[in-house]
């Protein structure tokens, strides 16, 4: 009977620590789900909050493009006048081109190194004389030299000058003509002049530009 009863003891005992397992169990589980379900619900307010700022700023991003639009619209294309009429004629009137021969300076002359009288130059008359011969002819061919080469480069400098004065003046001639024209409401200048600002114009945004130009 004695062991009968110890033995219901521990069983009564285990069950209850059964029980009590499967409660602490239970309520592990359920802050489990709890923890979860608030996990989820601070992601999906973490997420909302994340879609209304993208909203926010894509409204504003929406906002500023439709400014700009309405920009154009009231005032007109933003940098409309960014070149001059005489900007314009001279971007089709080709540079000046100078002759090759022109453009290369002439080669300075050198001059010969004198030597040094010897000993029999230093002392003889006649050999003195010789000497100094020597020596000035050296001087005299190098200052002839140099001479020419200084008329040379004054004749090739002043060709230059020549002929960029020549083109200046052609580039004038051209420009007053063409703005002339332009004054005048000449049809092709008008249009071409309107078109290069069309697409020299900035836009607020990125399209294909397809320009037609009427002038009445």
């Amino acid at each position: 009977m004695a062991k009968k009863g110890v033995s219901g003891f521990t069983n009564q005992v285990a069950k209850e620590l059964i029980k009590e397992q499967q409660k602490k169990i239970k309520e592990t589980e359920k802050q489990a789900r709890k923890n979860q379900k608030e996990l989820e619900k601070q992601q999906r307010e973490e997420y909302i909050n994340n879609r209304h700022k993208e909203a926010e700023i894509l409204t504003l991003d929406i906002d500023n493009y439709i400014s700009k639009l309405d920009n154009i619209i009231n005032n007109g294309i933003i940098n409309y006048n960014q070149i001059s009429i005489e900007e314009f004629i001279k971007k089709d009137i080709k540079q000046i081109e100078l002759p090759k021969e022109l453009l290369i300076q002439n080669k300075i002359p050198t001059k010969q190194l004198i030597r040094e009288a010897n000993i029999f130059e230093k002392i003889f008359k006649n050999y003195k004389l010789k000497y100094d011969t020597y020596v000035n002819e050296i001087e005299t061919n190098h200052n002839k030299e140099y001479s020419q080469y200084e008329e040379n480069e004054y004749k090739r400098k002043k060709q230059i000058t020549s002929l960029i004065k020549a083109h200046e003046l052609q580039v004038n001639e051209v420009i007053n003509i063409k703005k002339e024209r332009y004054l005048n409401r000449d049809i092709d200048m008008i249009t071409r002049y309107k078109e290069e600002l069309l697409n020299k114009s900035e836009y607020p945004f990125e399209f294909d530009k397809s320009i037609n130009i009427g002038y009445c």
